[in-house]
């Protein structure tokens, strides 16, 4: 107990607080992890806007390396599970496509507007989308290693983008919703 001003406050247990974000960090590990895994059309799931919103609430370093240990377990994880393989050279786009979009979703942090959440999830998937098709021109056989070659890469692509797109205008406001929820909750409980 401490006295600030005349007013009497407990003081909180730092190993409380300690375990609590540990479990908050394993739980959204273990939901995006499953985010990933559910069956789902291609590109249609909430994983690119979890990832957002759990770059909205850790520090880059730690939204990068929790993004990458859950891509790296349900990779392996589907690979145990439907014979897919682990790693890739599309991996390197894959990886480091979200792992940008992780660093990048501390500018969610004080974001209230709903325009510019939505802003920042159709900019960051647009992004995701061309590079990794970059990935999938520069590392495949399906496209010729030429200009029109990646301009029909991209063009088949579409359909993806537009699932992409469709999910975070769903998902990503939802989670940065719930968030806030979350947060008036823990502040009203608290006081």
């Amino acid at each position: 107990m401490a006295f600030v001003g005349g007013l009497c406050y407990i003081r909180p247990n730092p190993m409380k607080s300690s375990k609590m974000k540990y479990l908050t960090t394993l739980a959204w590990i273990i939901f995006a992890t499953l985010a990933r895994l559910m069956p789902h059309l291609a590109n249609l799931s909430p994983f690119n806007s979890l990832i957002m919103v759990i770059g909205s609430q850790y520090s880059r370093r730690a939204s990068i390396l929790m993004t990458l240990a859950i891509l790296l377990i349900s990779d392996v994880s589907l690979a145990l599970l439907k014979g897919y393989p682990i790693l890739g050279f599309w991996t390197l786009f894959t990886y480091s496509g979200f792992a940008l979009i992780a660093a990048s979703a501390h500018w969610l942090k004080p974001v209230r507007s709903l325009l510019m959440i939505c802003g920042y999830g159709v900019c960051m998937t647009t992004i995701y989308w061309l590079w990794t098709n970059f990935g999938t021109w520069l590392g495949g056989q399906l496209y010729a290693h030429s200009l029109p070659g990646l301009a029909m890469c991209y063009v088949n692509a579409l359909p993806f983008l537009e699932r992409s797109l469709l999910s975070v205008l769903i998902f990503l406001p939802i989670g940065m919703a719930a968030l806030e929820l979350i947060k008036k909750r823990q502040s009203q409980a608290s006081v």
